[in-house]
């Protein structure tokens, strides 16, 4: 069991805790309504400002409390100092500052990474154009740098296609670098799925 010296100071850091929470819960009420100014519809950089700005106000009637409890240096608020006072506030905003919920959900969204891209892999090769046959789709026969060669299709726009496309016939000789993507199309003759390969890119 606990002496009496034990359960002293076991209230103390109770005390002390509860304490620390009721000053972080009133710096958070008092941000609050500077948040109501912010839209969802404004440009972060903005929002981000303009948070910062009711953070950093809200904080100060509590500097020394800060410094004290947290080591958070408002003077030093654009580096560790205000990461760490905005993880504090943060919990208690989502919880009494209706308006910061949906800016914090907002801001997560534009700062996720991009998804990965979709689609079969781009492969590149150098080599010379050998023929060109015009037909239901252009079809470009390439000779590469490595010996084998190679028929795209033109399927979609692709920059400088205007090389090989306008005058098919004088694009022979024509030395690029071709970028490429293999899909599988259905075949009408042989009612098979067979791999093409489809232009992606064409850089001289």
């Amino acid at each position: 069991m606990l002496s009496a010296v034990g359960l002293t100071t076991v209230f103390m850091l109770l005390a002390g805790t509860l304490q620390a929470q009721d000053m972080l819960d009133k710096l958070a009420k008092d941000m609050c309504p500077c948040m109501e100014g912010i839209s969802e519809t404004m440009p972060k950089d903005s929002v981000t400002l303009k948070m910062g700005i009711c953070m950093l106000t809200a904080s100060m009637p509590y500097e020394k409390e800060l410094r004290k409890k947290h080591g958070i240096d408002l003077a030093k608020i654009d580096g560790e100092s205000g990461e760490r006072l905005g993880q504090l506030v943060a919990v208690r905003l989502m919880t009494t500052c209706p308006d910061f919920a949906s800016l914090a959900i907002k801001l997560a969204e534009d700062e996720a990474p991009p998804p990965p891209p979709s689609g079969p892999p781009v492969r590149i090769v150098q080599g010379t154009v050998q023929d060109v046959t015009p037909s239901q789709f252009l079809t470009i026969t390439v000779r590469t740098d490595a010996g084998p060669s190679y028929e795209f299709l033109l399927l979609d726009h692709v920059t400088n296609a205007e090389q090989v496309s306008q005058e098919p016939g004088k694009a022979k000789g024509f030395f690029a670098k071709w970028g490429y993507e293999e899909r599988e199309f259905f075949d009408p003759y042989t009612r098979t799925y067979k791999t093409y390969r489809v232009l992606r890119s064409i850089e001289p």
